[in-house]
């Protein structure tokens, strides 16, 4: 069960990336209701559909955590490949959202967007830094990897 897992990862001391992700892990137990514990840990394509479904400023709290998770790194990046442009559902995020799920490294962060063709790219970039502009605490790599 839940309550299972979320004792077994109290028995990790801090500083371990488990223990990292029990606060954030807790938090989406908390609102999002069947929710598998043990698979967010695990299945890395899991981890990233409940991402997708995440608004943009759930995701920036909970990211640091998000990415203590075992298969955190890699749900995190599909989860921003998938964000860059949104699906029916889902609205594209916030250059931010992306930036943070991607490690807040700017080279991946611009490699994924010159990975659209060139004229979506260069529309992506003018969207983004108006809303980069927008933001009063934009961080300085993104907004420098953006321009």
């Amino acid at each position: 069960t839940n309550e299972q897992f979320i004792a077994y990862l109290t028995l990790f001391g801090d500083g371990q990336p488990e223990r990292a992700a029990l606060p954030v892990l807790k938090k989406i137990l908390e609102k999002k209701r069947g929710v598998k514990a043990v698979q967010l840990f695990s299945d890395a394509k899991y981890l990233r559909d409940l991402i997708i479904s995440i608004p943009d400023r759930v995701i920036l709290s909970l990211v640091e955590g998000l990415l203590a998770i075992p298969v955190g790194p890699e749900a995190c990046e599909a989860a921003s490949k998938i964000l860059l442009d949104g699906t029916d559902m889902r609205p594209a995020a916030n250059p931010a959202v992306i930036f943070a799920l991607l490690g807040k490294d700017e080279t991946t962060f611009t490699d994924l967007v010159a990975s659209k063709s060139l004229a979506n790219e260069l529309a992506y970039l003018e969207r983004a830094t108006l809303m980069l502009e927008a933001m009063p605490d934009a961080d300085s790599k993104l907004m420098e990897a953006v321009r």
